[in-house]
């Protein structure tokens, strides 16, 4: 794998958006610690988690990237929104890596509360990690 000619999307959510940025902070500071070219992501924003799957499928069909990655946190509250939400989510990102044979990074925080999110924004930096080994996993692969 050349590192530099790598190309990542990043479909992050503007819901909780303190949290939502810094998961991109941490990743793309990773990159840079790796001497990844930030050039070579690209950033989708959506308005919230449940919107982060229909981009993702659009990216995927274009075959312009070697790996999505998803970002955002999904806070429970007092309804059943949260499972609603997190069930749909997760089943339409593992679909869509899935049915287009490119790797998609699951980076949505899936808490309690704000405090938990908080607690694990440096997943950020694994985020990055793990994008770059599923896409050396794949170019093995094929």
């Amino acid at each position: 794998m050349n590192k530099d000619q790598v190309k990542i999307a990043v479909v992050i959510s503007n819901f909780n958006v303190d949290i939502s940025s810094k998961l991109l902070e941490c990743f793309t500071n990773r990159a840079k610690e790796v001497e990844f070219e930030i050039k070579n992501i690209q950033v989708f924003n959506v308005p919230g988690a449940f919107e982060i799957p229909s981009i993702v499928k659009k990216l995927a069909v274009t075959k312009k990237y070697d790996a999505i990655v998803t970002l955002g946190s999904v806070i429970r509250g007092e309804t059943i929104h949260f499972e609603l939400i997190v069930q749909q989510v997760t089943q339409g990102i593992r679909e869509i890596s899935v049915d287009n044979d490119i790797p998609v990074i699951f980076g949505v925080l899936t808490v309690e509360n704000k405090k938990q999110a908080y607690d694990r924004l440096h997943k950020g930096s694994e985020f990055f990690d793990s994008t770059l080994k599923m896409i050396d996993l794949f170019s093995k692969i094929s």
